[in-house]
């Protein structure tokens, strides 16, 4: 029974060594740098439904992007996060399960509410791109960026 343990055992290490080769976090790619890490806060789900959409035609219009090479999420995956500007794309990392998303900063944070929004959180995120990484209110995840 114990060689048949070892086995066991020595299978599950190589099955979960090779997970994690497998599946390096985006964070950890060449050029990639870590921003931050913490507390994740999202959108209202109704920004999912054209609230995006009208923030990045708003910012658009007032000639903060050309809106030819804005980089549009496919999935929906749109952020804030003091300090980039809108078009910027962040690797957003949940650290407790290592799935991570491309996301577009499509907003920004008032500068009077920027304290107030450090002391909470490190990115806000679309409904969608929240619920996708599968975050809760313990959610703990790592902000990237090309350096």
């Amino acid at each position: 029974m114990r060689g048949a343990m070892r086995v066991a055992a020595s299978a599950y290490l190589a099955l979960t060594l090779a997970i994690h080769i497998a599946a390096a976090p985006a964070y950890d790619a060449p050029g990639m740098v870590i921003v931050d890490r913490g507390a994740a806060a999202f959108y209202a789900s109704s920004w999912d439904d054209g609230g995006w959409d009208a923030m990045i035609r708003k910012r658009i219009a007032w000639g903060q992007h050309d809106p030819k090479t804005f980089p549009y999420s496919d999935d929906g995956y749109y952020c804030v996060r003091p300090g980039f500007v809108f078009g910027n794309i962040l690797t957003i990392t949940n650290a407790q399960t290592g799935k991570s998303i491309l996301c577009t900063v499509a907003d920004e944070t008032a500068p009077q509410d920027r304290q107030y929004w450090f002391n909470h959180w490190v990115i806000e995120l679309s409904y969608i791109a929240y619920e996708d990484l599968g975050l809760d209110d313990g959610n703990d995840v790592i902000v990237s960026a090309m350096a």
